[in-house]
């Protein structure tokens, strides 16, 4: 059956959204993509930060998830000379991660019915698609960010009243609390049951106990390697250079600059030359580090109580934002406050910790009738999901909340530091 011109129209203008979406989309410069290889029935990750996996036919669990396996990571110390393997060999672990994925949408009314009759629809797609494009790239960061602290991208963990997953929230392993009087990080690592409100009061405890301390400076960034060694995070190569990706606000950078320690090593070590895109953007290089400057990438969240809320308050209160009334603080610039919210949350990326999966490519729908028979507005739709990979051992079922008895090394970590 060939396309009719509308059809090629339509085609063009998917093509040009998702193109400036990607554009506008902070992480798009860390994807690289998962193969599946059929013989092992298995996933092989590319090392990048973000994992985009593709061709799901035949791989779909029931319902909208997926199932991805890794082996555990090889740790111990071998044995010496000619002993031999047999009896001696270590058991090799296998891991399960279970993805989501689900429909994002939407949509802007034009104010006159009458105008709207007078415009055709590939003229009005062509000039909302600017603005639409602006949306989904900026949405896209802040689900980003929610894969990273939250475990999922925020459609999926919205309840089902709100048309979404209710996919149970988990928050991450390494979250590292900057101790500037002792010049180290008070971690808050789990027993691996990031799901339950024991942890969750944790997080949320320290976070009241380091309320009046520790800024970011040139001893925080010496202190990230050695703990992310630690850890088990792994950088990525880029251009044959191993790095790890740390994402901060311009609060943290401005006590960082301060240190003239970090102005002669980023005098001396900033590369030169590098065309990858990845190094194009950043702010700065320390010591295979790369630093990024962004205020809405990093968060500032509310906490109080039982509740930690990293997008949707306002002025100190968590704010009620329904699905309907499209308002949010998700791509605005969070100020400065209420001491719970003078906390800043930088991100250090490794390789392989967010997974990305596109059912399919940002589209305008088939036909402007699926969503005003009047063309009284214009939609767009999204069918993705983005979550941490925190491979858990397969004691935790798809879908269920049974709490696993190991964890692989998640390759993220939240550093928190406290500016004002």
């Amino acid at each position: 059956m060939s396309l009719k011109a509308s059809d090629l129209g339509t085609l063009a203008l998917n093509t040009d959204l998702q193109t400036e979406t990607d554009r506008n989309w902070f992480f798009n410069q860390f994807i690289g993509v998962a193969n599946y290889q059929p013989t092992i029935k298995s996933w092989i990750l590319s090392g990048s930060p973000i994992q985009k996996f593709t061709d799901f036919t035949g791989r779909m669990s029931i319902g909208n998830s997926l199932q991805v396996t890794m082996i555990k990571n090889f740790y111990g110390y071998g044995f010496d000379g000619e002993d031999t393997a047999i009896g001696n060999e270590s058991e090799v672990t296998f891991y399960v991660q279970t993805l989501f994925v689900h429909l994002k949408r939407y949509a802007k009314k034009v104010p006159s019915i009458v105008q709207m009759q007078k415009i055709a629809w590939m003229d009005l797609a062509k000039l909302m698609q600017p603005g639409l494009a602006r949306w989904a790239g900026a949405y896209m960061n802040a689900d980003t960010v929610a894969a990273a602290l939250e475990g999922y991208s925020r459609h999926l963990t919205a309840t089902t009243a709100n048309e979404g997953l209710q996919v149970t929230k988990k928050y991450p392993k390494n979250i590292w609390l900057w101790d500037g009087g002792n010049d180290n990080f008070t971690t808050n690592a789990p027993t691996f049951s990031q799901t339950s409100a024991t942890y969750l009061t944790s997080i949320i405890s320290k976070l009241g106990d380091m309320a009046n301390g520790d800024q970011f400076d040139v001893k925080t960034l010496e202190a990230i390697k050695p703990l992310a060694i630690y850890s088990g995070i792994q950088p990525f190569t880029v251009d044959g250079v191993d790095a790890l990706a740390l994402v901060i606000s311009s609060a943290q950078e401005s006590t960082m600059r301060l240190d003239t320690l970090f102005r002669d090593a980023v005098t001396e070590g900033m590369p030169r030359g590098w065309d990858n895109p990845m190094f194009k953007t950043a702010t700065y290089w320390y010591k295979n580090i790369v630093i990024y400057v962004d205020d809405v990438i990093v968060r500032r969240p509310y906490f109080s109580g039982s509740t930690l809320n990293f997008f949707d308050y306002d002025a100190g209160s968590i704010t009620d934002i329904s699905r309907e009334s499209h308002a949010g603080q998700y791509e605005k610039p969070q100020s400065y406050g209420a001491t719970t919210q003078n906390c800043c949350w930088a991100l250090l990326l490794g390789a392989n910790c967010i997974a990305y999966t596109p059912y399919f490519d940002i589209e305008f729908p088939d036909a402007e009738e699926v969503d005003y028979a009047l063309k009284k507005g214009m939609a767009i739709q999204m069918f993705y999901g983005l979550a941490r990979l925190d491979y858990y051992d397969n004691q935790l079922v798809a879908g269920s909340e049974v709490v696993p008895t190991a964890q692989a090394d998640p390759q993220l970590a939240a550093i928190v530091t406290f500016q004002y």
